[in-house]
């Protein structure tokens, strides 16, 4: 396991995080969500041992990850960043086959170009291996750089955790893409992988994610399972704007749509933001609703309606 216990990290006098704990489990898909500037970026930086946490711990496996030599780390977990650069003219499978430099892998041995193909098929970029990583669209460079995060974890011993840690992965991606990847993530993490996604579509971690973390100003809200985490209220109080739930044909869970027109963030969710910077912890009643900023899905015991014309596009095949 993965886990930031009680993190504080602070950069040029502002502070970044606080107080927050996490676990990113192998065999489950995390989503991390929040607003513009809650975070997200930063503790994946921490999880990942690329930014100091000023207090409180990280661990990998049970040891704690500044205790980890670098290449070692390395063959452990694999980070996706926002923005990654390639400064050489170099193709698609080139950039795929950095990923098995913590390996000390040959990128010249058949086996590991073996390899780099098929993590590249699997993103749907086989076509494009000789192409030049300059010449790829956003979205395209965006999947050879996360078939290197699968070649750079690929290969471990059955008993051995690995972490993908992605920052925004979806978010040069088409809709049919998104999805696509989303279900290979979620197919990656039933192999035995942690994976944590940051994502801005609630309605995509509604749907793949098995477990969802919601941060706001550098702390935890909120994390637990996608209809939990998820509720209308929750989403009112954090994003200031109102959502609808509802269920798609193929799949029983509850997806938020917000509905345009959105108010105003409330005095509840200004309570909120209160508490934020005074409280060690925030915990949200189960009930608590900010009036006139959310709709409630219905009650377990009734069943939600049924909107044909929206929720099945939004998630088209997330069968579990």
């Amino acid at each position: 396991m993965l886990a930031a216990h009680r993190v504080h990290a602070d950069a040029g006098g502002r502070v970044l995080l606080r107080d927050v704990c996490v676990q990113i489990v192998p065999g489950r898909l995390t989503c991390l969500v929040g607003p513009n500037g809650a975070g997200k970026s930063s503790l994946l930086r921490v999880l990942a041992g690329d930014l100091p946490a000023g207090a409180g711990t990280v661990e990998m496996n049970g040891t704690s990850l500044s205790a980890w030599p670098l290449r070692l780390r390395a063959r452990s977990r694999a980070v996706l960043s926002q923005s990654v650069e390639v400064a050489f003219g170099m193709r698609a499978l080139d950039v795929v086959l950095l990923g098995r430099i913590p390996h000390q892998a040959y990128a010249g041995d058949s086996s590991e170009q073996v390899l780099a193909l098929r993590e590249l098929a699997r993103v749907g970029m086989s076509g494009m291996a000789q192409r030049r990583y300059s010449t790829l669209s956003g979205g395209e460079k965006q999947r050879v750089q996360l078939a290197r995060c699968l070649v750079q974890i690929g290969r471990r011993a059955r008993n051995e955790a690995a972490y993908l840690l992605l920052d925004e992965p979806t978010a040069a991606l088409d809709l049919r893409q998104q999805h696509a990847t989303l279900r290979l993530l979620r197919r990656r993490a039933r192999t035995g992988i942690g994976v944590l996604v940051i994502v801005h579509d609630l309605a995509l971690a509604a749907a793949f994610a098995d477990h969802v973390a919601v941060l706001d100003r550098g702390r935890i809200v909120v994390a637990g399972a996608p209809h939990e985490a998820l509720r209308p209220d929750v989403i009112g109080e954090v994003f200031g704007v109102r959502v609808r739930m509802l269920r798609s044909r193929t799949s029983p869970r509850m997806l938020p749509v917000a509905v345009p027109g959105a108010p105003r963030r409330t005095e509840a969710a200004r309570t909120h933001s209160a508490a934020l910077q005074v409280e060690p912890t925030v915990s949200l009643p189960a009930t608590r609703q900010p009036s006139g900023t959310a709709v409630a899905a219905p009650e377990p015991a009734e069943p939600a309606r049924l909107v044909s014309e929206v929720a099945p596009r939004l998630e088209p095949d997330v069968s579990r």
